[in-house]
């Protein structure tokens, strides 16, 4: 799985590499073979592709775009040093700001600190290696001279990768902080991010959830059929999501109807 996130997606080396490390020094010996080997195909496969579809392993194909707007594109993919202003607007911005647009990570954050300060924390090694995640990505991240925001996305695209870790140490952060509050945060990171992907596409962390309340639940299929007929086809024909909403509903109630039905039906192991 290590090897193979990154034959999905190049920018999540640096986690990649973090877990790579922890598990040189975790699995056992007679197992290691194994784990570099698996590690290693996905990666192989990824290089053999670059190797015979641009003519070198580590040849992007960005770099073979031509004309003006080829040498553009091609340009927004270099790095230089960590910048300090990006690394702020990564963690805090409404643009792209990690914790605004997933408030609950804050009290994960909380919890992954308070766990590396305890020297007797049982699990400070694995802690460590969670923070590394997160570290790597946002050094990274703040690294790309023009694209850090990840292309005309909802959210911060390039630090998705260290939410599952994130969420590992959220489960501790009930040690410290009220179950409420963090209930709290955790549904008003919901509502951002579920809101986000209804629209096309909000570039702020707020900005979706404005056009939920004012228009209400909708989906970025509907607005593309919406845009199509008023706008190229020139049909004036109202759209509305509330049909694939209700067909929705239907097809949830018909599932667990069946699902349900079944185990209502199976004997009670109690009762025999």
């Amino acid at each position: 799985l290590n090897g193979l996130a990154l034959f999905i997606d190049y920018v999540t080396f640096p986690a990649v590499i973090v877990i790579g490390i922890y598990g040189l020094f975790t699995v056992e010996k007679r197992d290691l073979w194994r784990y570099i080997v698996g590690s290693s195909l996905p990666v192989i496969g990824l290089l053999s592709y670059h190797t015979l579809s641009f003519g070198h392993p580590f040849k992007m194909p960005q770099q073979l775009m031509s004309g003006e707007d080829g040498a553009g594109y091609s340009d927004q993919f270099g790095l230089g040093f960590p910048d300090p202003v990006i690394l702020l607007k990564l963690l805090f911005s409404t643009y792209r700001g990690f914790f605004l647009y997933m408030p609950v990570m804050l009290f994960a954050a909380f919890a992954l600190l308070r766990g590396l300060l305890d020297t007797h924390h049982p699990h400070r090694r694995e802690w460590g290696v969670i923070g590394g995640i997160f570290m790597a990505l946002l050094l990274f991240n703040s690294c790309l001279k023009i694209n850090w925001v990840g292309g005309y996305i909802f959210g911060p695209r390039y630090l998705i990768p260290a939410i599952p870790f994130m969420i590992i140490a959220l489960g501790e952060a009930y040690r410290y902080i009220p179950g409420w509050l963090i209930g709290m945060a955790g549904m008003i990171s919901i509502l951002i991010n579920w809101a986000g992907v209804q629209y096309i596409v909000s570039q702020t962390a707020y900005g979706a959830v404005l056009s939920f309340l004012l228009s209400g639940p909708t989906t970025q299929s509907y607005q593309f059929i919406e845009t199509y007929f008023h706008t190229m086809a020139g049909w004036n024909v109202a759209i509305s999501p509330v049909g694939g909403f209700m067909l929705l509903s239907l097809i949830i109630w018909g599932t667990w109807r069946i699902i349900g039905g079944d185990a209502s039906t199976e004997p009670d192991a109690h009762h025999q």
